[in-house]
């Protein structure tokens, strides 16, 4: 299947779908990735949609998804409760979300942007630099120690890899302050 690029009005077109196949049930779900920056207005369009699904959620939205991923001939990404590939995103992530819809039944919420940097920083693809550039640019504000501290509270199913991703993490981060802090 070829997908085309999802920019905000697709996914706002999307969306309020899953709340009306929702049957009144209650569905908080998760942007990640590319899905995320697009609803903060932080890229033009994402290649797929990404979601965290809670653990109680999964089945039944698992076919919601799938119908519209058929639907739309867009790729739709499930991550079950805060499992991405390789790791998991620190429990509390829930408690630092960004709100940004509500209807009767669903809450999307975006990871807050700490954990968006760290994601995208973590998956390391060169595809994934203009993202932490934006992430960066517009939200200066991020500490470097608050986004070190927060670092550490990721696990990885592979530790040495885990140590290795964290290293690269920090020496991103230094230096990015470090070249900051020489402009001014």
């Amino acid at each position: 299947m070829d997908f085309d690029k999802i920019d905000k009005v697709k996914l706002l077109e999307i969306i309020p779908k899953i709340s009306e196949r929702s049957e009144g049930k209650d569905i908080t779900l998760y942007v990640v990735g590319g899905t995320a920056l697009t609803l903060l207005d932080l890229k033009d369009a994402s290649k797929d949609i990404d979601f965290i699904v809670n653990r109680k959620d999964w089945d039944f939205t698992n076919e919601i998804l799938n119908n519209l991923s058929e639907e739309y001939s867009i790729r739709i990404d499930r991550f079950f409760n805060g499992w991405m590939v390789g790791y998991w995103l620190p429990d509390d992530f829930r408690d630092k979300t960004l709100k940004l819809i509500k209807t009767d039944s669903l809450k999307i919420e975006s990871l807050g942007l700490t954990d968006l940097l760290i994601t995208k920083l973590i998956a390391s693809r060169i595809l994934d630099k203009p993202d932490i550039d934006s992430i960066v640019q517009n939200y200066i504000d991020l500490v470097q120690i608050e986004t070190s501290d927060r670092l550490s509270e990721y696990t990885f199913n592979n530790p040495q890899e885990g140590r290795e991703k964290k290293q690269f993490i920090q020496n991103f981060i230094l230096e990015y302050f470090k070249k900051r802090k020489e402009k001014r």
